[in-house]
């Protein structure tokens, strides 16, 4: 019997040319990622992707198109359909690390959060995937970056 997909989001939210990503620390692995996380029942990708910003990084954001739609197998033998969505934030707004609700806080995984180069993360997973979609809305071309 298969498992139900899981369906998660993610955002892309720039500063010129760095992108902002949340550092997770679990018991075995250390990782740095873009926001996101699980759409809970009666939302949609859009409204969970804010949500998951909001819950990160502490800041409000604006739904802009999807970058990508990928289907995996998680590291936990789950299906998994992902969503990538660019989030604007305000200009001179600040992230602060927040957390993963749903943990006990002496469960929380989110370490840091923080502003890192697009042109250092190119082999990132999700980053690469959203790379040319950026592209092709001249984001990272406008900004004096391509891919």
């Amino acid at each position: 019997m298969r498992r139900p997909v899981v369906v998660r989001v993610c955002a892309v939210i720039l500063r010129g040319t760095r992108v902002l990503m949340v550092r997770h620390v679990e018991e075995r692995r250390e990782f740095w990622t873009l926001p996101g996380g699980g759409v809970e029942a009666g939302e949609t990708p859009a409204q969970a992707v804010l949500r998951e910003v909001a819950e990160e990084t502490r800041l409000a954001g604006t739904v802009g198109p999807v970058l990508y739609e990928r289907a995996y197998r998680s590291v936990d033998d789950r299906d998994v359909l992902e969503t990538c969505f660019l989030v604007e934030v305000s200009p001179d707004a600040r992230p602060e690390k927040g957390f993963d609700p749903e943990l006990a806080a002496d469960a929380r995984v989110i370490r840091q959060v923080g502003w890192r180069d697009l042109s250092l993360l190119a082999d990132d997973r999700q980053v690469s995937l959203a790379l040319p979609h950026l592209n092709r809305l001249s984001i990272c071309r406008d900004s004096g970056l391509e891919f």
